[in-house]
């Protein structure tokens, strides 16, 4: 079946082109996309060909979506017209790197998750990233009276602060760019420039969600330090939610001075995925005042406009309907 999809051609080089997707098979169903959400740290790897594992180019990325199911093959139940969140294609002619901007998607129906009542096609298909956000504050299990203090509010930085902020807990963030300290503010969030306000030893939670080594330097810094002697007073943890392609380092005098815990959380589970969308079905969870809606024609300029960071929005959604 012929469809339009995003392509990254060569390195920076972003096209919307036509691909084929097999019919589905036994417990395979086909979906066609309202839209799709771009993840701008993994897809901007992917556009540079950096991300590891990377097939080499074209390429067909992209990670969270939302459409209809239009077919299904033996064994599925789904029924018809259903709006479902997936990951993407696990078929297409040209490689995939999670193949979630394509018009059609194909993929197992045991993958797929029927987004509930009351949740618009547009907010499901930023499921992945927002359940991503989730995952961290899982790991983290913060008290209400914790000071939580995020850096770097791209789309995950975003999403972060507002689950925390939704548990008690005290919750600042910060950022070299304006335009997305404004973009937090506006969403309720106690937010500043980097640099505008003294946070160092201020937090006993930090998450990077920079992925940029240098900015994760200055996070060990702004974690609380351990009093000394104090047997039951826990260290600081740092949550790593920047997603970065290689090593970096840490100070150790920080690390060790401070007891700090280093958490890594991997994605997403399923839970986080249901857990997400429930909390948009309720209200609990805003999200759409953090992306551009773009025409897939327009698939060049959405990442342009994602690598500047100016702007009164974190990240891209691609409309496959209108």
């Amino acid at each position: 079946m012929e469809t339009m999809a995003v392509q990254f051609d060569g390195v920076n080089s972003v096209s919307l082109t036509k691909i084929t997707v097999r019919k589905p098979e036994e417990g395979e169903l086909l979906i066609a996309s309202n839209f799709s959400c771009v993840s701008p740290g993994t897809e901007m790897r992917c556009l540079d060909g950096t991300q590891i594992q990377h097939p080499g180019f074209p390429i067909l990325p992209g990670y969270s979506m939302s459409g209809r199911v239009i077919e299904v093959g033996p064994g599925v139940e789904m029924p018809l017209g259903s709006l479902v969140y997936a990951l993407g294609t696990i078929d297409a002619s040209i490689s995939l790197l999670w193949g979630g901007h394509s018009g059609i998607c194909l993929q197992k129906a045991d993958s797929v998750i029927r987004v509930p009542e009351g949740v618009s096609a547009l907010d499901a298909s930023m499921t992945h990233l927002a359940a991503i956000a989730l995952r961290g504050l899982e790991v983290a299990q913060p008290k209400p009276t914790d000071h939580v203090l995020i850096v770097g509010l791209g789309p995950i930085g975003q999403l972060s602060s507002r689950w925390f902020a939704a548990t008690g807990a005290i919750v600042k963030a910060v950022d070299f760019c304006q335009d997305r300290v404004n973009i937090a503010i506006r969403g309720g969030i106690d937010a500043s420039v980097l640099g505008a306000q003294d946070l160092d030893e201020w937090a006993d939670i930090v998450v990077d969600a920079t992925g940029v080594p240098v900015a994760l330097a200055q996070s060990f810094r702004f974690a609380k330090a351990k009093p000394w002697g104090e047997t039951d007073h826990r260290g600081a943890k740092i949550i790593i939610q920047g997603s970065y392609p290689d090593d970096f380092t840490a100070s150790y005098d920080d690390c060790f001075r401070k007891e700090l815990s280093l958490m890594f959380p991997r994605d997403s589970t399923p839970a986080d995925l249901r857990n997400t969308l429930a909390q948009l079905a309720n209200g609990k969870l805003k999200i759409t005042d953090l992306v551009r809606v773009f025409a897939p024609n327009d698939c060049a300029d959405a990442y342009r406009s994602l690598r500047s960071q100016n702007s009164n929005y974190v990240t891209a959604v691609f409309d496959w309907v209108a």
